[in-house]
């Protein structure tokens, strides 16, 4: 035997007492280890991989089924919120929550100068008000509202931007604000969102959606399809503010098409303009609200390119043409999307001077006006004129009824234009 061979067998029989003291030392831990801590034997697999399931598993599971289904029960009737359940689980009463965490917040609407109403400038838009046409799907997102109150009836300051749970966990889950979709003529509830509220420019704020939680106690899409409906806003338990609106359903023929069915909305957009002026320039910037409704899309998620539209604009005092946009039905731009209702917003010019001379708010002398607005789709050809009546009374755009909160009394329906824009409607 040679050194090396002779320095390997020393070194075995040394450390051989040391392993064998460690496998007495391994064996007596393991018993002296809670049952718990112990290792857990493998259960036998099926042929799928997955462990049997005895009897007494199928008892246990039933039992712990029953004590959780019941204690869901009882927070669904005394409207509990929590982490069991959702707002839009089946086993949710939303009457009941209601009663519970508004039990005591009633506002008091004489606290401002005004009832609240949700601006149109946001309704309007397809940015805030988002519709998915592939899937009927509805999400709100910032939305300006005016003249919130300030305090509750009994004196205390109204938090529109509460906490959404507390050291005790999900409790004061409560937004101030939320907007039911309703079928308009059944009054069936489809969905709801729920906004928390910031500071905006007086008499504003601005509602955000609330998105905390990855959607599961507040939802962040609502689900509709064709029909006629209705987004109605809340305040605590009471309603300030409806907007009505349809959603039409057209079918592609096409059995390759990438989606069957497609939802366009349809509503005020159809019916209503928009007149504001440059800040700086006081120029004239009218906005109408155009869309496509095509079938032929390339996706499910890609359905709204722009379509490249062309038109002309004529604008009368009296009569008489004043403002023009585009010398013909070919040369005015206009940009909407398939599928949303884009803003479409243009210069004008003084009649005559060949689009080199802007028309400006002091060119509006009083009188009665109407804006005709000529739109041509190039792709099938067909031209599509819109009329808009206004009237200027001491160098002021004159508020449209609707919009004119001493001759509109209905604060669920007024037309919150704001302080920049003039609301004006298709005659």
């Amino acid at each position: 035997m040679n050194i090396r061979n002779l320095s390997i067998v020393l070194c075995f029989w040394a450390f051989s007492p040391a392993f064998a003291q460690f496998d007495k030392l391994k064996e007596k831990v393991k018993k002296e280890l809670p049952s718990n801590e112990r290792a857990t034997p493998t259960k036998e697999t099926n042929a799928r991989g997955v462990p049997n399931v005895t009897d007494k598993d199928k008892q246990r599971n039933e039992s712990f089924d029953a004590h959780y289904k019941q204690k869901d029960d009882a927070k669904a009737k005394s409207g509990e919120l929590d982490r069991k359940t959702k707002l839009n689980s089946p086993e949710f009463d939303r009457k009941a929550y209601e009663e519970r965490i508004y039990a005591t917040f009633e506002p008091d609407f004489s606290t401002a100068n005004f009832p609240p109403a949700i601006a149109w400038f946001d309704l309007l838009d397809n940015e805030r008000f988002r519709f998915d046409i592939t899937k009927g799907e509805i999400r709100l997102m910032s939305l300006h509202v005016s003249f919130l109150p300030t305090k509750t009836k009994d004196g205390k300051n109204i938090n529109y931007r509460p906490s959404l749970s507390t050291s005790k966990g999900y409790e004061n889950m409560r937004p101030p604000i939320r907007a039911d979709i309703v079928d308009a003529a059944t009054g069936e509830l489809k969905g709801q969102q729920f906004f928390k509220v910031e500071d905006y420019i007086p008499p504003f704020k601005k509602m955000i959606l609330v998105e905390e939680y990855g959607g599961d106690f507040f939802p962040f899409w609502v689900n509709i399809k064709e029909g006629s409906y209705e987004v109605r806003f809340f305040l605590g338990k009471t309603p300030f503010y409806t907007f009505p609106f349809q959603v039409e359903k057209k079918t592609n023929p096409d059995s390759y098409a990438p989606v069957k069915d497609l939802y366009f909305l349809k509503g005020p957009w159809e019916d209503w303009a928009r007149i504001q002026f440059d800040e700086r320039s006081g120029e004239v910037l009218p906005s109408v609200y155009l869309t496509e409704r095509n079938l032929d899309i390339k996706s499910a998620s890609n359905w709204d390119d722009t379509v490249p539209m062309k038109g002309l604009v004529k604008i009368t005092r009296n009569g008489s043409l004043v403002a023009t946009y585009g010398q013909t039905i070919n040369s005015g731009d206009f940009t909407p999307s398939n599928g949303k209702w884009t803003r479409c917003q243009f210069m004008t010019f003084k009649a005559g001077s060949n689009d080199r001379e802007t028309f400006k708010k002091a060119d509006m002398k009083d009188g009665n006006y109407v804006m005709e607005v000529n739109i041509k789709n190039p792709k099938n050809g067909k031209t599509v004129v819109a009329k808009y009546g206004f009237t200027v009374k001491g160098g002021e755009i004159q508020s449209h009824p609707k919009a004119d909160r001493n001759q509109n009394k209905d604060s669920l329906t007024v037309l919150e234009q704001g302080k920049e824009f003039y609301y004006i409607k298709k005659m």
